[in-house]
C-alpha cells in the first residue's frame, strides 16, 4: 500500500494536477487543507505503473488512513485507522470535470501545528513559538518535497489570518491573505516564514462585524415582529371580549 500511495503523490504531478496547501489561523485554532486534482480527463483510465490507472490509484488513496501528526506510531498494517490516533477528513473529488483528493483537519493550535504531518513531509523543521506578545512561525530552508516527487514544479501555498501580521516572506499580500508559490529551482531557499501578534487582530476579518451588526439586526426584527404579532393578537381578544 505504502508504493502505491507514493506513486499516487507522484502521479498528481504527472498528470497535470494541481495542489494547494491552504492554512487559515483564527484566534489560537488552525484549519489545514491540502488538496490535488486533476481536470485530464483523457489520462484518467490510462495504465500508469502495476497495471493501475490515475482512477485507481485515486480510490486507493481515499481509503487510506492519513495521521494528522508526524511522530504517529502506527501499526505493520497501517491501512487500518487505530484507536486514539487523529486522522484528516479525506474526502474524494470526483465530477464529470474533476478528480482527485482533499485531506482537511481543523483543530490545530499554537501548541501542535509543528507537528502537522503535511508540512513536516516538506520541511525537516517546522517551528510555532511564542516570542513575547508575538506567535513564530518558521520552516527549515530546503523544500523536500521536490526530491521525494520529481515530477513536481511548484507548491502553492495560502494562508489568512485574522491576527495582525508582524512580517512575512509571502511572495504576495491581499489583505490578510499570503500566498507562496514555491518553484522546483526555489527549493533549496524555500523557507516560509510568519509572525503575527497572538492577541492583536484585524478588525471586521472577513466582514465579521457586519455579519454580527446583521444577525443582531435580525434578532430585534423577530423580536419585534412576534411582539407585534403578540399584541394584535391580544388587542383582537380583549376587543371580542368587550363586544360580548
Amino acid at each position: 500500500m505504502k508504493k502505491i500511495i507514493l506513486l499516487f503523490m507522484v502521479l498528481f504531478f504527472l498528470t497535470g494536477c494541481t495542489a494547494d496547501y491552504e492554512i487559515e489561523i483564527y484566534n489560537d485554532q488552525i484549519k489545514e487543507q491540502m488538496e490535488y486534482v486533476s481536470n485530464d480527463i483523457a489520462t484518467w483510465d490510462d495504465t500508469v505503473q502495476y497495471g493501475l490507472s490515475y482512477r485507481d490509484l485515486v480510490l486507493a488513496s481515499y481509503e487510506y488512513p492519513y495521521p494528522i501528526f508526524y511522530n504517529t506510531v502506527l501499526d505493520e498494517n497501517d491501512t487500518i485507522k487505530l484507536e486514539g490516533v487523529d486522522y484528516y477528513q479525506n474526502t474524494l473529488i470526483s465530477n464529470a470535470t474533476s478528480l482527485g483528493q482533499r485531506l482537511d483537519y481543523q483543530k490545530f493550535n499554537f501548541s501542535n501545528f509543528s507537528n502537522s504531518s503535511i508540512v513536516r513531509k516538506c520541511y525537516q523543521y517546522f517551528n510555532v513559538i511564542q516570542q513575547d506578545d508575538n506567535i513564530i512561525l518558521s520552516t527549515s530552508l530546503k523544500n523536500l518535497c521536490f526530491d521525494a516527487y520529481p515530477m513536481l514544479d511548484q507548491i502553492t501555498v495560502r494562508l489568512k489570518t485574522n491576527h495582525k501580521v508582524v512580517s512575512s516572506n509571502a511572495d504576495f499580500v491581499d489583505g490578510y491573505h499570503y500566498t507562496w508559490n514555491i518553484r522546483r529551482e526555489e527549493q533549496d531557499d524555500a523557507a516560509i516564514l510568519l509572525t503575527i501578534k497572538k492577541d492583536d487582530y484585524i478588525f471586521n476579518y472577513e466582514n465579521e462585524f457586519l455579519k454580527k451588526i446583521m444577525y443582531i439586526g435580525l434578532i430585534i426584527g423577530i423580536i419585534l415582529c412576534v411582539s407585534g404579532i403578540v399584541y394584535l393578537y391580544a388587542k383582537n381578544k380583549r376587543k371580542k371580549i368587550n363586544e360580548i
